[in-house]
C-alpha cells in the first residue's frame, strides 16, 4: 500500500511545520541521513527540505520560488535543478555541475 507521509495530495506549495501540513512542490529525491531525517529536493520551489525524525518539515537552503545559480548561506544560495545523494549527506547536484555540501 502506497500512502502521503508529508505533504498534502496535488496542492503545491511551500508551508514548513509539522509534516501533515506542509507543502512541497514536485519533491523529487530523496535521502535520509544517519539521525533518520528525511532530506528532499524541492524541486519546483527550488530549496532543499529536511523532514526529522519527529516529523516537522523546514528548509535547509535555497529561497522558495527563486531559481538561480549562486553560491552562499542560507537565504543567499539560489539552485535551478536539485537533488540529493543517499551516499553523501547533504550533497546538492546543480545542472550546470557545481556540487556543494
Amino acid at each position: 500500500m502506497v500512502s502521503t507521509w508529508a505533504g498534502v495530495p496535488q496542492v503545491d506549495g511551500c508551508i514548513d511545520g509539522d509534516r501533515l501540513i506542509a507543502r512541497f512542490s514536485q519533491p523529487a529525491e530523496l535521502a535520509f541521513d544517519k539521525h533518520g531525517s528525511l532530506f528532499v529536493a524541492d524541486s519546483f520551489n527550488h530549496v532543499i527540505r529536511k523532514i526529522s525524525s519527529d516529523g516537522k518539515v523546514a528548509i535547509v537552503t535555497g529561497v522558495p520560488g527563486t531559481a538561480g545559480s549562486a553560491d552562499g548561506s542560507n537565504g543567499h544560495a539560489r539552485y535551478s535543478i536539485l537533488t540529493v545523494s543517499p551516499s553523501v549527506p547533504m550533497v546538492l547536484w546543480w545542472l550546470w555541475t557545481h556540487i556543494m555540501s
